[in-house]
This record gives C-alpha cells, structure tokens and sequence, in this order.
C-alpha cells in the first residue's frame, strides 16, 4: 500500500514535458510493435497460401493413386479371367500388391484430412 501511495506521488510530481515524453515513447514503442504484428501477419498469409497449395497437390495426388489402385484391380481382374492358373492362386497374393497401394495412400493421406485454417486476419 506505501509503494501504491509513493507512486502516486511521484505520478503528481512528474511534469507535463516528463508526462509527454513518456506517452511519446509509449507510442513509438507501441508504433514498432504494430509494425511488427503486421509484418507477422503477412507472413502468416504467405504460409497459408502455401499450405493451401501444398493441400491442393496432396488431393491431386491422392486422386492419381485411387486412379492407380482402381486400375490395378481392374488389371489383377484381367489376368485372372485370361489365365486359368491365376485362379488357383489364392485371392490375397494377388491383391498384395493392391492393398499395398491402398494402403500407401490411407497412410500418406487419409481419407479425413482437413485442414481447419482461421479466418483470415481484417486489415485494419
């Protein structure tokens, strides 16, 4: 309580230069900091427009391999019906190397994947 009561004192002895001094200091301090935040801001913008891209290849990529996996089966399925000794090879040998495909793409890119980004930041 003595120091809250002292620093009032001292408040009351300031002069207006001293007090003006101070607010301008605070302000050009205050100045660097913004111009700080919106440099951090336009930074963050690049970042998310390249995440964005980067988001729309992983699509483009996991279009090709659902492409390539339809595809495989599509093979797999040929040459079981033009080769009767295919048939006698059991169903999971054949599609190894399907599930390895499918299973590739659950893995570098899931079904789920989201990208939950925020609002972009208002320009004032």
């Amino acid at each position: 309580m003595r120091r809250e009561l002292a620093s009032m004192r001292l408040v009351q002895h300031k002069s207006k230069a001293e007090v003006r001094s101070e607010l301008a200091a605070f302000r050009d301090e205050l100045a660097v900091v913004c111009g700080e935040f919106a440099g951090l801001r336009d930074e963050f913008a690049e970042v998310r427009g390249e995440f964005k891209d980067v988001r729309g290849e992983l699509a483009g990529v996991r279009r090709e391999l659902v492409g390539l996996s339809g595809q495989l089966s599509r093979v797999l399925d040929h040459l079981q019906s033009m080769n009767p000794l295919m048939k006698e090879i059991p169903q999971p040998l054949l599609c190894q190397e399907q599930a390895s495909l499918s299973g590739l793409m659950r893995t570098l890119i899931p079904s789920h994947l989201t990208l939950h980004l925020p609002a972009r930041p208002s320009p004032n």
